[in-house]
């Protein structure tokens, strides 16, 4: 494998663990909402929020999708070396 591959394996590595990091932390936080919002009053009047972002504003599927694309380059990176 070529320097530059393993380097790349080594980079993509670091940030699936940054990327589970922060959906732990994420879940954390959506615990916590969800837990204070149940023990709090509802807002009759309030807009609803948007069910395909979270907070950060990033679509789940979105993100999903180029995920997916990402790990069928290196798979096809993989075959080919």
């Amino acid at each position: 494998m070529t320097a530059a591959i393993q380097t790349s394996l080594t980079q993509l590595g670091r940030a699936v663990e940054n990327l589970e990091t922060s959906v732990s932390v994420a879940e954390v936080n959506i615990d916590a909402t969800v837990k204070a919002a149940k023990s709090s009053q509802h807002e009759l009047f309030s807009a609803p929020s948007k069910a395909t972002s979270n907070s950060n504003g990033i679509d789940p599927k979105i993100l999903a999708g180029r995920l997916d694309s990402a790990i069928e380059k290196v798979e096809q990176i993989l075959r080919q070396g």
